[in-house]
């Protein structure tokens, strides 16, 4: 779907070269969007749709429309992706009492606000800064923002719950097992701050997804690892632009199975 046209802004946000790699499925005009997006608004972390608008025509008086688009296709592009990422989201609009990002609608309409997740926020500032970090550097870095005393821990934990992952999805209790590793004795605080900067989300709708009986048989060593896994139960999401984005080394990835998602 990408746009093969010449297209290029100058001195876009140094965010845009990684959305470039990233987003490979989408037209530039909704990178440069995205782009100006994050490096405008990192800082205050909250920017509405008009504010979305003005970037978008700005964009497209350099880039024009693609073909067969309009402009309200664009913008739903844009917040499409800023939601498949992890990387804004609608500030109001959720579904029943759970925080999680999968119960947030995403309706782009005038008048609508968005945010960006402190985590995200911080990574964006690092690549203007041109200090790039890796992600779980980043984790450690908000923590110390936020004077929690464990911050220097955190890496570890978060290491231990990957490790004991599947699909890019972490339990309670390996964030627990990851707490006792380092010494810390107050998982249940770690995980508050970890939801509250926008590292994790809960997931309930992919432990459903999980408990499918189909899931569960697939064979004897998967049905193993799911039980296991879903036993361990609550079930987060990993914020995919913080773990793919702000890659700079290699970090032991999620063990996959025929299940996940792409």
């Amino acid at each position: 779907m990408r746009d093969e046209n010449n297209c290029v802004i100058e001195n876009p946000p140094n965010i845009y070269k990684t959305l470039e790699k990233e987003l490979k499925n989408e037209y530039k005009q909704v990178l440069y969007i995205i782009a100006f997006i994050l490096g405008g608004y990192y800082k205050q972390r909250f920017f509405t749709y008009e504010e979305t608008q003005l970037i978008m025509e700005r964009v497209i008086s350099i880039c024009g429309l693609p073909s067969n688009y309009t402009r309200e296709e664009i913008m739903n592009d844009v917040f499409l992706s800023g939601e498949e990422w992890n990387a804004f989201y609608p500030e109001g609009g959720i579904k029943g009492d759970c925080l999680a990002w999968g119960n947030r609608l995403n309706l782009p309409t005038p008048g609508e606000k968005y945010e960006i997740p402190r985590i995200i926020s911080l990574g964006v500032e690092k690549f203007e800064e041109q200090n790039q970090e890796n992600w779980l550097d980043l984790v450690k870095e908000y923590f110390i923002r936020i004077r929690a005393p464990y911050a220097e821990k955190t890496p570890q934990i978060l290491q231990h719950a990957i490790n004991e992952s599947i699909c890019n999805m972490i339990n309670a209790t390996s964030i627990e097992q990851g707490c006792m590793k380092v010494g810390l004795k107050n998982p249940g605080a770690i995980i508050a701050e970890m939801k509250g900067g926008g590292i994790i989300s809960p997931s309930v709708h992919y432990g459903i997804f999980l408990r499918k009986p189909e899931v569960l048989s697939n064979s004897d060593e998967e049905g193993r690892l799911m039980k296991k896994f879903l036993e361990g139960a609550p079930i987060y999401q990993l914020n995919k632009a913080l773990v793919t984005w702000f890659l700079v080394k290699e970090t032991t990835r999620s063990p996959k199975t025929d299940w996940c998602f792409s």
